[in-house]
């Protein structure tokens, strides 16, 4: 059974609110010096956030200090709140309009800068963060 959660998770006083994700399930793969985490849930996630995958595991990864092994794996051991916090901030930083706070963003490359217009207020002048590892 799927328990979903919603975008951002702050968003909680709402019971009817329309932005809801999965929540991630982790699984520890390994022992001792070799411990990877593995986020089993990663594309069903990315999908409900409309963002590639890789983003939120390059994410993840910067923001942890760690290195990511296959297309859902995060090396070290990673508690699931750590992750669900980190996600939280991925949300607010790449997935919500700064205007309306609301999760409807279409992002798009110009030139080298990321842009993000929401298709909920109309707003076009959200540029992402291109600093980070995961808006390059």
């Amino acid at each position: 059974m799927t328990t979903y959660v919603c975008i951002p998770s702050t968003k909680t006083d709402d019971p009817n609110y329309r932005y809801k994700m999965p929540s991630m399930k982790l699984k520890q793969e390994s022992r001792l010096n070799g411990v990877k985490t593995n986020i089993v849930n990663l594309p069903d996630v990315a999908r409900a956030l409309r963002v590639p995958d890789s983003a939120i595991l390059k994410y993840f990864c910067a923001e942890v200090g760690a290195n990511s092994e296959g297309d859902s794996i995060v090396k070290g051991q990673h508690l699931p709140a750590d992750l669900a916090r980190h996600l939280d901030k991925f949300i607010m930083r790449y997935v919500c309009c700064k205007k309306c706070k609301l999760p409807e963003l279409t992002h798009e490359v110009n030139k080298k800068n990321l842009i993000a217009i929401c298709r909920s207020c109309g707003s076009s002048d959200n540029r992402m963060d291109t600093q980070h590892k995961a808006g390059k």
